[in-house]
């Protein structure tokens, strides 16, 4: 869920649009894990559902997002990702090519660095970004944080600043020891 101030500084005077962008739920599935040797290969899909948003970020059509996600570890504080795959972002029925490129780092058990370049590509000119972020890990499933960035194509956002958080639930089936 994404709450969202917009601040239009291109009018005067100056408007800001505040709301919930449409809640996206997702699941995600591991092909491959890193081995040392191969890197993580993740299937990422989230629904965004457009009811589930305020009047002025209300969308018109189901934004569907899937994604292939490859990260390699390096060290024990060090990962690197790169990810790219299509989206719908519920306005348009045009659906757009997004790509991320990112590395982490982990500065101690709890506190972690992420720097990203990232965009979306599709009938419009590109929208291409870079920003950094500081997150809390809370648990491997739970983790809080800042993102600020800037838009580094005509498209893009010229600057923007979030706070944000993630939470998921460990669906994966429990091996239990055999009988000796």
């Amino acid at each position: 869920m994404s709450i969202v101030t917009a601040i239009d500084k291109s009018v005067s005077p100056q408007q800001n649009t505040t709301g919930i962008e449409p809640v996206l739920v997702g699941a995600n599935y591991q092909l491959i894990h890193d081995t040392g040797y191969i890197p993580s290969v993740i299937i990422a899909t989230q629904l965004g559902i457009p009811f589930l948003a305020t009047k002025n970020f209300y969308a018109d059509h189901l934004a569907p997002v899937v994604q292939v996600n490859i990260q390699e570890s390096i060290h024990d504080k060090f990962i690197l990702g790169l990810n790219n795959g299509i989206m719908s972002d519920g306005f348009s029925p045009t659906p757009q090519f997004i790509y991320d490129a990112s590395t982490s780092y982990t500065l101690t058990k709890k506190w972690m660095l992420t720097t990203e370049c990232f965009g979306f590509i599709c009938d419009e000119p590109p929208q291409n970004n870079l920003d950094g972020s500081i997150a809390y890990v809370i648990n491997n499933y739970v983790q809080f944080g800042f993102t600020g960035g800037l838009g580094i194509s005509s498209a893009a956002h010229k600057s923007y600043f979030a706070v944000n958080g993630t939470w998921g639930l460990n669906t994966a089936r429990k091996k239990h020891g055999s009988n000796k």
